[in-house]
């Protein structure tokens, strides 16, 4: 496991995820999380990327045999918690 706090796009990518879920009842797959960075839906390696960093970091749990298996964690939940505690 990665002990180095995630980076900015790394949180927002998990909050992305949290959104989907909580919106749609599922997660996003890697082109519409590119969509939703702003990057082109042609290149998925940008996604791809973030997600491989926070699964390293214990964030979220990634399961390769589905379009859309991505899981946050409860560590992941913790640190999305205490982003929006400094933000306010």
């Amino acid at each position: 496991m990665n002990k180095r706090p995630a980076t900015a796009r790394q949180l927002q990518v998990l909050g992305i995820i949290e959104r989907w879920v909580f919106d749609k009842g599922f997660p996003p797959t890697h082109r519409e999380i590119c969509a939703e960075l702003g990057v082109s839906e042609k290149s998925t390696a940008a996604a791809h990327y973030h997600l491989r960093q926070l699964e390293a970091r214990g964030l979220l749990n990634r399961h390769e045999a589905t379009s859309r298996g991505i899981a946050i964690t409860f560590a992941g939940h913790d640190v999305l918690v205490e982003q929006r505690r400094i933000l306010r």
